[in-house]
């Protein structure tokens, strides 16, 4: 091959193409998007097809003299990645051969795919400066342009103007280079916590957590994703930790031209991660023309230093506490509870520890006096911390309405959380159902299409306002149905259920709330044992009560769950006096009392009216 001439647009070789422009590898009508360090790889090892490339030589290329990771890991796993990407093996290679302890070589016969006459014909970089070969690949990726022999480390990134006014956004889950599947964790983590970062910038619609895990690993065409998300751009990129340095590369993608608008690469102390990540998204923000306030720049650029051990512990809570079980609930406790112990001004730690207590609740089997007032003592320790941390306004917004019927102050917390981090999909559904509890569905309708478009793959089901909704109902348990594909998690199973037996799909229902739990949790038998009765299987559902009954006597079991079953049973006056005793144990369903079509027979009743006013509410009309 010539060292100098026209660059080509594609290379083949057997029955593959590479688009250098795109980053693709399309073989007989299917493509898939090659991992930047992948691409890279593919790229030297066709420059020099049929010649030894040594790992000295990998090494020097496609990792950089201060990259911190283990070697010889990262590029065995790089090789095996692009080996299952070609279908190929190592004991019989079609494509790339291994030379023990020397290198590899490319064994396909290829050749580079003539450029258009109208094609851009800026000049190859020599075949001895293999040292930045990568370099110049990705720069030809990202605008198309000349590539001159200069050090990619040494001169300013080049950004190219977005093609239109983007608005939208996805981060798509980041890869684990670091060779270790131990270390997902990590890379998971950090896509959080850029996905809050960027949550916080007015202006720009940032997709949720939820919306984006599940393109993890999954090798799709970023346009077809975008459709899928609605968005206009995409974030990608790549994670590598060794000990305590980390880097991050990431890109930025119009998804509609497939044109990459900006890519830079991160590296620094893991004690400043957070700093780290709020320059990738202010970077981001400013690829993509959005004006971010002074206040929220300052924000950013203003992380605090963290301990690495309690970095570490805080990052395995969020795995933990993303499991939907009651176990992961506790494991994450135990994990963030380490972390504000090492580092007790780790705001964000104290803000995960109390949304772990609170999501303690929708699994008992302890009772809201247990863990209500530990998620409330977290929240204000994290506000205590950091004063602007929108999920801990939201997270003690929640308490507040739930546990102690303080409608007032709720409203003031999910405002200012709204108002910190209009992207957050979780803050906003809370009020939403806050709203719908306190009967301005209008309101909360609002909220809820915001949500729809930060979380478009959530199940986004508010399960207590389903009945009062019947033509949102269909869309609602299709998309909880494709949750529990994803996620078949307990919790997942069990608003499957409950949204089914709300709609009057009572044996579909009770078939997926009897899967959401296999070791009987009392709570959630309680309402199997509604369901049951709403079916009208009497005679199972008294068995079920008189079990849930029992266990009351030993453990917490929700009052206002009993309830239920004793109203799908015909007995009033037995579910008032539960709903009493639900008063009494500050039961955080109680507040959702007025949405429960259950309850509607008892809303002329003077005992039920009281109860009703007592926690803040009026009594609606449901005539």
């Amino acid at each position: 091959m010539p060292s100098t001439g026209s660059v080509s647009q594609a290379m083949r070789f057997g029955d593959f193409e590479l688009d250098l422009r795109s980053g693709e590898l399309r073989n007989n009508g299917h493509t898939t998007r090659l991992p930047e360090q992948l691409f890279r790889l593919l790229v030297l090892l066709l420059e020099r097809r049929g010649e030894v490339v040594t790992r000295d030589e990998l090494r020097q290329s496609l990792w950089a003299a201060d990259t911190f990771v283990d070697f010889d890991t990262g590029l065995n796993t790089a090789i095996s990645k692009l080996r299952e990407v070609l279908g190929d093996s190592a004991e019989h290679p079609k494509f790339i051969e291994t030379l023990p302890r020397r290198g590899y070589r490319l064994v396909a016969p290829s050749e580079p795919e003539a450029a258009s006459e109208t094609s851009p014909t800026p000049q190859r970089p020599r075949l001895w400066d293999r040292k930045w070969i990568w370099a110049s690949v990705l720069a030809l990726v990202i605008v198309g342009a000349v590539v001159s022999e200069r050090t990619w480390r040494g001169s300013r990134q080049p950004i190219v103007h977005a093609p239109a006014q983007i608005d939208s956004i996805a981060v798509l889950p980041l890869e684990n280079l670091s060779g270790d599947p131990a270390h997902d964790y990590f890379a998971d983590s950090m896509t959080d916590v850029l996905i809050t970062d960027l949550a916080q910038i007015q202006g720009l619609r940032v997709i949720s957590r939820t919306s984006v895990m599940p393109y993890k690993r999954v090798r799709r065409r970023l346009p077809e994703i975008a459709r899928e998300l609605n968005v206009e751009a995409i974030v990608e990129g790549t994670v590598m930790r060794s000990g305590s340095r980390v880097r991050i590369t990431a890109q930025l993608i119009h998804a509609a031209t497939d044109q990459h608008l900006w890519a830079k690469s991160y590296e620094r102390d893991v004690a400043d991660i957070l700093l780290l990540q709020g320059e990738l998204a202010q970077a981001i923000a400013d690829a993509v023309e959005i004006k971010i306030s002074p206040k929220v720049r300052a924000r950013l650029r203003s992380a605090p230093q963290l301990n690495p051990e309690a970095y570490d512990a805080f990052y395995k809570g969020l795995v933990a506490l993303s499991q939907g079980k009651a176990e992961g609930v506790a494991r994450a406790i135990r994990h963030f509870e380490r972390a504000v112990t090492i580092q007790p001004d780790f705001a964000l730690a104290h803000v995960e520890l109390a949304r772990s207590h609170y999501q303690y609740a929708f699994f008992g089997p302890l009772p809201p006096s247990d863990f209500m007032p530990k998620a409330e003592a977290a929240a204000r320790r994290a506000l205590k911390a950091d004063p602007e941390i929108a999920e801990a306004h939201a997270t003690l917004g929640n308490i507040l309405y739930r546990y102690h019927w303080d409608w007032t102050n709720a409203e003031v917390e999910f405002r200012r959380a709204v108002e910190l981090s209009p992207n957050d999909a979780w803050a906003r559904g809370s009020y939403e159902v806050f709203l719908s509890a306190s009967g301005r569905f209008n309101e909360a309708a609002a909220q809820k299409e915001s949500v729809r478009k930060l979380n478009p793959k959530g199940d986004n089901a508010n399960l207590d306002e389903l009945s009062r909704a019947q033509s949102d109902s269909d869309r609602a348990i299709a998309s909880l149905r494709r949750n529990v594909q994803r996620s078949p998690t307990t919790r997942a199973y069990f608003r499957l259920g409950s949204a089914l037996v709300m709609n009057g799909q009572f044996s579909e229902g009770i078939k997926a709330l009897e899967a959401s739990e296999p070791e009987r949790n009392a709570r959630y038998l309680a309402y199997l044992g509604y369901a049951y009765g709403a079916a009208g299987n009497e005679k199972r559902a008294r068995e079920i009560l008189e079990e849930v009954i029992a266990r009351s006597s030993k453990q917490y079991v929700s009052s206002f769950a009993i309830a239920q079953v004793h109203m799908a049973l015909g007995e009033r006056e037995a579910a008032i006096d539960r709903l009493e005793t639900a008063y009494r144990d500050h039961a955080f369903e109680l507040a959702n009392v007025n949405l429960t079509r259950v309850f509607d027979p008892l809303r002329a009743d003077p005992r039920f009216q009281k109860l009703v006013t007592k926690i803040g509410l009026t009594v609606p009309n449901h005539s």
